[in-house]
């Protein structure tokens, strides 16, 4: 190889790199500022899909053997914390048909949970919708349905992301909230 064709491979190496790096920079920096969905927005839906958010919650009731269903880069996973199980496809262990497997992903696409979705205690459920913040992401919005009252509440969820609540919650309705919380608090 020529001086010549060595110098040019290196420059274009060095091009290359700094391209990553700014598409790199440029994506923290978009997950840092990307504004979560506002109080209305969210209200808005949950009022128009009212049966839909219901019947994922009663899914994610009655899956007994799935604690939590997140999406990530290859899809969809349903996760038993308790036995540590994941699983990418139905699965008898999980006791779940794949039309059932299909439904929850059709849900949770058609009502915007990106994250995903988790049973809590006392039969909570909660639905994730998006987060904001470096890599991991700094707070997270979403509906919550719990047989029980839930504190603290606010008036305004996008007023509680500002002031840097840990937590906090707005009520929509028969059981159903809107809730924020930061990724640092949560576990």
């Amino acid at each position: 190889m020529s001086i010549r064709g060595f110098a040019r491979a290196v420059l274009e190496s060095a091009l290359a790199v700094a391209a990553l790096l700014v598409c790199g920079v440029g994506l923290l920096v978009w997950s840092a500022v990307h504004p979560l969905p506002s109080d209305d927005q969210m209200r808005a839906r949950w009022h128009e899909r009212r049966d839909e958010f219901d019947s994922l919650r009663a899914m994610v009731t009655d899956d007994r053997r799935i604690t939590e269903v997140v999406r990530s880069m290859s899809g969809v996973e349903f996760v038993n914390h308790e036995t540590g199980m994941v699983r990418h496809s139905p699965d008898a262990a999980i006791g779940m048909s794949l039309e059932r497997w299909r439904e929850h992903h059709r849900l949770m696409r058609d009502l915007g949970i990106k994250l995903g979705v988790a049973r809590g205690e006392h039969g909570r459920v909660t639905l994730w919708v998006a987060e904001r913040g470096l890599v991991v992401g700094e707070v997270r919005k979403g509906y919550v349905w719990s047989p029980v009252p839930l504190n603290p509440v606010w008036d305004s969820l996008d007023e509680a992301v500002e002031a840097r609540a840990a937590v906090a919650y707005r009520p929509l309705g028969d059981g159903w909230w809107l809730v924020i919380m930061r990724e640092d608090v949560e576990g």
